[in-house]
């Protein structure tokens, strides 16, 4: 298994540089755990690759390899409107994160 941990931006400015981590850690194993939780500034380039992760994950039958999600990354999808929940699927928050509404089990 490989963990990857990211902090500080999830932006437009190192979406490639990040692509580049995932794709690199995907060709040597399909078990990687990504925790985001050090994230502090998440953009819409951010979210799309943390939506494509996902969705390449459930494209070869796996869970989601998202484990943990920062209060930056959570701000980010609200503020779109984007159910992040349903395409990261369950995963553990980090310190200081918005308590679920309606939802305990399964995160945000």
């Amino acid at each position: 298994m490989i963990e990857l941990k990211f902090d500080g931006e999830l932006s437009i400015q190192r979406s490639e540089e990040l692509r580049q981590s995932l794709a690199q850690a995907l060709a040597r194993t399909t078990d990687i755990r990504v925790d985001l939780g050090d994230i502090v500034e998440c953009d819409v380039a951010g979210l799309q690759l943390i939506c494509s992760l996902s969705m390449t994950a459930v494209q070869r039958g796996q869970s989601s390899p998202v484990v943990t999600l920062s209060p930056a990354i959570e701000q980010a999808a609200a503020a779109i409107g984007l159910p992040i929940r349903e395409l990261t699927g369950p995963y553990r928050k980090a310190p200081g994160s918005a308590p679920s509404r309606g939802d305990s089990s399964r995160g945000i």
